[in-house]
């Protein structure tokens, strides 16, 4: 894809929430300048772009210390879009980012884009912030900004390009930052019908393969370069309206990767198949053959159940036997 930096029009450092004449909270907003690639309806929905902002907190006076921020854009309309929310806290880095090609229109042009503050105190707050890096990265004829099908099918069965209705399956991403190098990112989906489903494959679309990729607490993701980003696996079941946080989570460097809005690839299917940048192919050749061997002569044949006893000539201390109180010892492949 192609990125295209964004300038700030309006809200330079430092920023003084106030009252929200629409709600109970303070905010504040940055507003970027528009750029002509993505000026209208019709640009956005062609481009595909992701918005994507980094930026470090220098400081925070709050009364309640819960600010949190937010990516927003608007139609001339001001039909309000916004992004996942994250939360804010003093010397820390965040970064947010927003696929304008979810968004809603009831106007085709596109009047504002920009970062919202937002914090319950009830007196004003400030923030003090410098901006890292903001871009807005669009889709270009070989490559997808924020990850994407490359079109076939993968190795778990599924179209490559599968993706459930978000009406009736949604999916959600909570990113954790540590600091300019490292997030961690947790999972759930939601299913919003009338039936049980299970073994859910959920998306987490990237413009490439994320660095320092790692994950925790035996959750089932892999990175698949067809489908164009991480995808995370829930083997349980979800219940009719319910929603599931998945155990375990996932880590990487934000900066190194463009994030899309994550989606539900499939339900009641297989678990997924992992494919790197090289195509997930082996660097090394198979060799050898299947053969059929008779249960007698199977380890499990030979020596039946095995279990520990003490044996004359061993020692005091009791050794591996078979069923016919031989010892036996386990050797690998």
């Amino acid at each position: 894809g192609t990125s295209y930096d964004l300038s700030v029009s309006e809200g330079a450092s430092p920023l003084t929430l106030a009252k929200n004449q629409w709600g109970d909270d303070y905010i504040a907003d940055i507003l970027f300048q528009v750029p002509d690639v993505i000026a209208d309806k019709s640009k956005v929905q062609a481009a595909k772009p992701v918005v994507q902002v980094t930026m470090k907190i220098n400081s925070i006076s709050s009364d309640t210390g819960s600010i949190h921020a937010m990516l927003y854009a608007q139609d001339s309309s001001y039909n309000w879009n916004n992004s996942k929310a994250v939360d804010v806290s003093a010397g820390k880095e965040i970064t947010v980012s927003y696929d304008l090609s979810s968004m809603s229109w009831k106007e085709t042009t596109l009047a504002k884009l920009g970062i919202r503050f937002a914090d319950d105190a009830v007196n004003t707050s400030s923030i003090s912030y410098t901006i890292t890096s903001a871009t807005v990265t669009v889709n270009s004829s070989d490559s997808g900004s924020a990850g994407g099908s490359e079109g076939g099918t993968t190795a778990d069965g599924l179209d490559a390009g599968a993706r459930e209705d978000a009406s009736r399956y949604s999916a959600e991403v909570t990113q954790h930052p540590h600091d300019q190098w490292y997030s961690e990112y947790t999972f759930s989906i939601t299913n919003h019908t009338s039936s049980a489903v299970s073994k859910v494959q959920m998306v987490l679309p990237t413009s490439a393969e994320p660095e320092n990729f790692q994950s925790f607490e035996s959750i089932n993701v892999v990175y698949n370069k067809t489908v164009g980003g991480l995808i995370v696996y829930y083997a349980g079941e979800i219940g009719a309206g319910a929603t599931v946080t998945i155990g375990g989570k996932v880590g990487f460097k934000p900066s190194s990767v463009t994030l899309g809005t994550p989606y539900v690839r499939a339900v009641n299917c297989n678990p997924p198949k992992g494919e790197g940048t090289s195509g997930g192919e082996l660097k090394y050749t198979l060799t050898g053959q299947l053969k059929d061997t008779p249960y007698a002569e199977t380890p499990v044949g030979k020596h039946g159940r095995l279990h520990l006893a003490k044996v004359d000539g061993y020692g005091n201390a009791p050794v591996i036997v078979d069923q016919y109180g031989k010892p036996f010892q386990m050797r690998g492949a």
